[in-house]
Formats: C-alpha cells, sequence, structure tokens
C-alpha cells in the first residue's frame, strides 16, 4: 500500500475539491473478469427504488434492459426516443437526490449522459460539452462524480453543471497503446506512465458512507484508486 496526500489536480470552477488521492494498489491488484461464451457480459446493473432492476448492454446491442424484482422482463431502451440510438451504454445510476427518482444511463462512446423516468420515458440529456467517455456514476450529497475512461473524474451538481474534473490526465490518453504502452515489436506491454495523483483509465467507481470514492481502472493489471474525503 502507497500512501499518497498530494491533492488531485482539478479543472472548472475556481473551487478546491474535497478529495485527495489517499491510496492505491499497484499492478498486482487485478479485475476479475466474466467468462462468456455468447453476447456480451452486461457492464452495469442498478436496483430501482422500486426495486426494478437495470442492466446495460454495452458491448453488445447497446440496450438498457429493465426487469422487475422477481426477475421478469419489463422492457427495453435504445436511446432512440432520447437523445440519440446509444453507444456503449456503459453506466446506469439510479438518482434519488430529488423528490422523483431518475435513471442515469452513461452513453459513453456518445460522451454524453441520458437521463429517464423510472418508466424509461427521456427527460434529458447533458455532457456533451465537458464529458469524453463517461463510464461509470455514483453520488456525494447533491453532486454526482462520473467516472471518464479518458482519465479523469467529473463532479456536476444536481442540475448537471460541471463542477469540475479531478485527477485529469488527457496527455496519457495519446499515447499509443493505451491504456497500456506498446513496445519496438508492436506487442501490448503494461503501461509505465502511471501517475500516483493522476487517472490513467477510470473504468468502475462507487463512494462510500463517508464520501470515499473508490476507482478501478482498465488496463492490464488493473489499478485499483481511493480518493478520501478530506471536509
Amino acid at each position: 500500500m502507497i500512501i499518497h496526500r498530494r491533492a488531485l489536480s482539478h479543472q472548472g470552477r475556481s473551487l478546491k475539491p474535497p478529495w485527495k488521492a489517499r491510496s492505491l494498489c499497484g499492478s498486482n491488484c487485478r479485475i476479475s473478469l466474466i467468462t462468456r461464451t455468447v453476447g456480451a457480459p452486461p457492464q452495469r446493473r442498478r436496483h430501482g427504488g422500486n426495486g426494478d432492476i437495470w442492466v446495460a448492454d454495452g458491448y453488445g446491442e447497446h440496450y438498457v434492459h429493465r426487469y422487475d424484482k422477481d426477475g421478469h422482463y419489463v422492457g427495453s431502451i435504445n436511446g432512440t426516443d432520447g437523445a440519440g440510438k446509444f453507444n456503449q451504454p456503459h453506466g446506469i445510476f439510479v438518482d434519488t437526490r430529488k423528490s422523483s427518482p431518475e435513471i442515469y444511463v452513461a452513453d459513453r462512446a456518445n460522451g454524453r449522459i441520458q437521463v429517464f423516468d423510472t418508466e424509461g420515458r427521456f427527460k434529458r440529456m447533458f455532457g456533451e460539452d465537458f464529458l469524453t467517455l463517461p463510464s461509470t456514476m455514483d453520488a456525494h450529497g447533491d453532486q454526482l462524480i462520473i467516472g471518464q475512461l479518458c482519465a479523469r473524474l467529473t463532479v456536476v451538481d444536481i442540475d448537471d453543471n460541471l463542477v469540475c474534473h479531478l485527477g485529469a490526465n488527457d496527455e496519457v490518453t495519446q499515447v499509443v497503446g493505451w491504456p497500456n504502452n506498446k513496445n519496438d515489436e508492436g506487442d501490448v506491454v503494461p503501461t509505465s506512465l502511471l501517475e500516483p495523483v493522476k487517472f490513467n483509465s477510470p473504468h468502475g467507481m462507487a463512494v462510500d458512507s463517508e464520501g470515499n470514492i473508490y476507482v478501478t481502472e482498465w488496463l492490464i493489471g488493473g489499478r485499483m484508486i481511493k480518493l478520501e474525503k478530506v471536509t
């Protein structure tokens, strides 16, 4: 375990983010894989406030499927009744910050978030002006934290407005072979460019009851980062 005390870099409003990098595991931390023979594994599952289960099929048909609490199929959405057809719907978040719950879908390859009501009816879209590859989401208080594969976290307020970016590392995404590296022979190899206070490729994320953020990164060997809430 390596301890880091420097604050993460941030961009956006002139605010000091209430998180700093505290600890991370190195390349010996591996993310378990789901084996499959047909189709693609779902990318994210979330439970709605009424017990419904929402499942994102981001690497297969690019749909989000809805099931009731007993596992019975209810229906599907694919974005065509909203801002446009999903392209890699990778993350789902059931937002209960307001009086009426909403379903947030990280429409990753389209660089946006599409928002639906709990019946799957489109309400709005946001993020095309400040998101690139949104992959995962979770909330802390009134703020929503969005993990972006392109090496940063993004914080938005309860009205979906940009607050700041955390740990931005846009340069690493331009490296040949990212999120890994390539050697002189052109083989994909583990990256040598990991930095303790910058992200490489956030892929999954969760926020605990104290406001600490846990991020898993997609790369050979994997990496786990904890952002400790300090204010």
